[in-house]
């Protein structure tokens, strides 16, 4: 299973909480975005009127780490 399958195959059991509120394309960017500035720009994005602060800074911060561990898991130092 492909890391991308694995990422469709969570949200199948539902959208989880902290990306209730994101916007499709926000979502891209923070996957495009490198690991160390990843908390930065979503506290940026946090702060735009389209949110108005509703993002879970933590729990998001938390859930892309994780993909993108399963899309490019050599970038975390883990093999």
């Amino acid at each position: 299973m492909s890391a991308m399958d694995a990422i469709a195959n969570a949200m199948k059991t539902g959208t989880p909480k902290e990306l209730v509120h994101i916007d499709p394309t926000d979502l891209h960017e923070l996957l495009a975005t490198k690991p160390e500035r990843l908390l930065g720009r979503i506290i940026e994005l946090n702060q735009r009127k389209r949110y108005h602060n509703s993002l879970d800074a933590i729990g998001l911060l938390q859930r892309l780490l994780e993909w993108k561990n399963l899309l490019h898991p050599t970038a975390s130092g883990k093999s």
